[in-house]
């Protein structure tokens, strides 16, 4: 009982303070009512939006995470692939050159000249690898091709 008679005292006196630019003192305590409602307002929504900041950059700091480590998943996977697919441009190479000892060799040099011209006009070194890694592809045909017509005069 004796705090709620000390929150009338004090609504009182600061009504009396502001009550120069009030009509009545009840008016001032009104006034004050109403700011204390808004002020209680205005901090309850301050809370919540703290509460939603900090759930927000707890889903942020999962959704990093699960990207970082989805990024990881795919270099391992593209680099799985591209031992595969280099593993697979050796075989043919090697094909190649059990079909023809020239060939074998003209595969491999070939692929180095165009990485070498690819890196003397500019090109990115994803593109000069790409080059190198392709290049011993351009005689593959030959590897299908019967050595009658191959090697006909």
């Amino acid at each position: 009982m004796e705090r709620h008679d000390k929150m009338f005292d004090e609504t009182d006196i600061y009504a009396q303070e502001i009550s120069g630019n009030i009509d009545s003192l009840e008016d001032a305590k009104i006034f004050l009512n109403q700011s204390h409602n808004q002020t209680l307002l205005y901090a309850k929504d301050l809370a919540k939006s703290r509460r939603t900041e900090k759930n927000q950059q707890k889903a942020l700091k999962i959704a990093n995470f699960q990207i970082k480590h989805f990024v990881c998943e795919l270099e391992h996977r593209n680099d799985s692939i591209n031992k595969a697919y280099l593993g697979t441009l050796r075989c043919l190479a090697l094909a190649a050159d059990f079909k023809d000892q020239h060939t074998g060799e003209h595969i491999v040099r070939m692929s180095r000249y165009m990485a070498y011209l690819a890196q003397l006009a500019g090109f990115s070194t994803g593109d000069i690898k790409n080059i190198l890694f392709v290049a011993p592809m351009h005689d593959i045909g030959k590897i299908g091709t019967p050595d009658a017509i191959l090697n006909k005069p």
